[in-house]
């Protein structure tokens, strides 16, 4: 996951680019490249105050769901090879 921190990092680019879906735990930050890609389709963010949930949340994911989010990341993971 990308955990809390101070800011932007690049670690979601790191879960990107090992074809991992990126769990955000950060709010009030904005994903890399937010206005042309939809990080809805390939990430999930889990508010800070439901962190405590998150393990229900991720496996609540239905196998489609996860599939979907893993193909979306095939077609997106160049974009953040800069």
């Amino acid at each position: 996951g990308v955990m809390p921190g101070w800011g932007w990092s690049g670690r979601f680019e790191d879960a990107v680019l090992h074809g991992c879906i990126p769990v955000l735990l950060q709010d009030g930050i904005h994903t890399p490249f937010e206005t042309v890609l939809d990080w809805r389709s390939y990430a999930v963010r889990v508010p800070r105050d439901q962190i405590g949930g998150m393990r229900r949340r991720l496996l609540e994911l239905s196998p489609p769901a996860v599939q979907a989010m893993q193909l979306r990341l095939s077609q997106v993971w160049r974009r953040f090879t800069y």
